[in-house]
């Protein structure tokens, strides 16, 4: 008995680049598959089209349904044929047996006979027809070329491009994508390197091919310091060849109305260019003010660019400003300073080295300990800590055997003083003790009155009201007077 199945025809159409696949009725054909489908496309020449999966499932099902709706209607078919052929008459049947040359067979061999006849009678479209269908065709594959997509970000300084795999149609080339390009609109920064780089797959996703330039920014207003804090010399050396490196720099003095800092105005920037070829504009830099943290300057009236000063005093130069300070402050007196020389007060926060001087119309602070230096003040003199003398190399029998020496106008206070030469205008207030050093004073010496241990020995101490202290000698035999 034959089987009632279907056979594959394929149909393309041009103008929707469709392939369609019809159900064509046939005895004894294979079931219908996938891979068969694959195959038969691929001999056909259609290998390389986009197939459309769920599309083809649904053929294959709708065939093996058929398949077996028409199975069933042949074989009821062929059962009636075959009743009617045994309800003719006996000489009928014998004619019809030594027609077909199969006279005195075996029943077996009869009933197939009759069966082939019978087969013959029907013809698979007539079984198709039977079913009541008209002619089965679904769109299983589609002809697509290479897809082009150009995405520009949201600045449009950036342009990427994305090809899609073609499926036997056109494929990408550098002649569709710079016609992609035109078309949108992208002319500036066009990156010719990165498109045939692009182009040596069958598909890529965001590659960047086109870049703008980005406009900058200008830079922002600028301060000119016009003064300087302290201006360096070469060091001096005297007639006797002796080189002096204390006295190498001088700490500025200003006076009112100078001019201390311009401020500049603000760069313009640069234009950019978008990948459409359009003009970003420059972005001017910012005009920033002057500090509000500097005291004893201001903005001229003429010029609102222009720091002057307003009182008289040293400049201390900032990021955007300069201050004008009647204290000259500094971490450390020594070699990197040289001597001061300054028309105001002084405050060292640290320590004054050996050989330097210090000369200030005001008070002169130091925060930490003096060593053999000379300080003169027209105000007072305050050392928090010590002031550490010592004994001077005489080159001389008349000068001075002390290392240290301080002269003020006001009162001197030190914690401790070792074999230094003193001098002030009112007092001397020393905590803990005096050793070995020469004391004078107008008013008054005192040596621990206000805490400490108050030991004055050695050297001699004079003033005109009070000289005071808690233990004045030693009992070693110092001499003091």
């Amino acid at each position: 008995m034959s089987l009632f199945s279907f056979d594959i025809e394929l149909t393309y159409d041009d103008s929707s680049r469709l392939l369609c696949a019809c159900l064509k009725p046939q005895f004894d054909a294979p079931p219908i598959t996938a891979a068969q489908i694959t195959t038969l496309l691929k001999a056909s020449g259609y290998g390389d089209f986009y197939l459309y999966g769920s599309t083809m499932s649904e053929f294959i099902a709708q065939s093996e349904a058929l398949t077996e709706q028409g199975q069933k209607l042949y074989n009821e078919y062929l059962a009636r044929l075959q009743k009617v052929a045994e309800a003719q008459p006996e000489l009928e049947q014998a004619v019809l047996k030594e027609a077909k040359g199969q006279a005195e067979a075996a029943d077996d061999i009869s009933l197939k006979t009759e069966e082939a006849s019978t087969e013959h009678s029907i013809s698979p479209e007539k079984v198709f027809a039977m079913l009541g269908e008209q002619q089965i065709e679904f769109h299983i594959a589609e002809c697509r070329d290479a897809t082009i997509s150009i995405e520009t970000t949201d600045d449009d300084l950036q342009a990427y491009l994305s090809i899609t795999q073609p499926y036997g149609g056109s494929i990408a080339t550098e002649e569709s994508v710079i016609a992609a390009l035109k078309k949108q609109g992208i002319e500036f920064g066009i990156d010719a390197a990165a498109i045939t780089k692009a182009l040596k797959y069958d598909k890529c996703s965001e590659i960047l091919i086109a870049s703008g330039i980005k406009s900058t920014k200008g830079h922002d207003s600028k301060f000119e310091p016009l003064v300087s804090e302290q201006i360096s010399s070469a060091p001096k050396i005297d007639a006797k060849g002796k080189v002096n490196y204390h006295d190498i720099n001088e700490f500025v003095i200003v006076e009112p109305g100078e001019q201390l800092m311009r401020r500049t105005l603000p760069g313009k920037g640069k234009p950019g260019t978008d990948v459409y070829g359009k003009v970003i504009p420059a972005i001017s830099g910012d005009v920033l003010p002057f500090s509000g943290d500097i005291i004893g300057s201001t903005a001229s009236a003429d010029d609102k660019n222009l720091l002057i000063a307003c009182q008289k005093g040293h400049p201390v130069v900032k990021a955007r400003g300069v201050s004008v300070e009647n204290v000259l402050i500094l971490n450390n007196v020594g070699l990197s300073t040289g001597n001061v020389d300054f028309d105001g007060s002084v405050c060292v926060n640290e320590d004054v080295a050996d050989g330097v001087k210090i000369k200030a119309s005001g008070d002169v602070t130091v925060k930490g300990v003096v060593g053999k230096a000379t300080i003169i003040a027209g105000g007072n003199i305050v050392i928090l800590q010590g002031l550490l003398g010592g004994s001077k190399a005489l080159q001389d029998p008349s000068e001075e055997p002390y290392g240290a020496f301080l002269t003020s106008k006001g009162s001197v206070s030190a914690h401790f003083v070792t074999r230094s030469k003193i001098r002030a205008a009112k007092k001397i207030i020393i905590a803990e003790y005096s050793s070995h050093s020469d004391l004078h004073a107008e008013e008054q010496i005192l040596v621990g009155q206000e805490g400490g241990k108050g030991n004055l020995f050695g050297g001699q101490a004079r003033a005109f009201k009070l000289v005071a202290a808690k233990v004045i000698g030693s009992n070693g035999g110092t001499p003091t007077q």
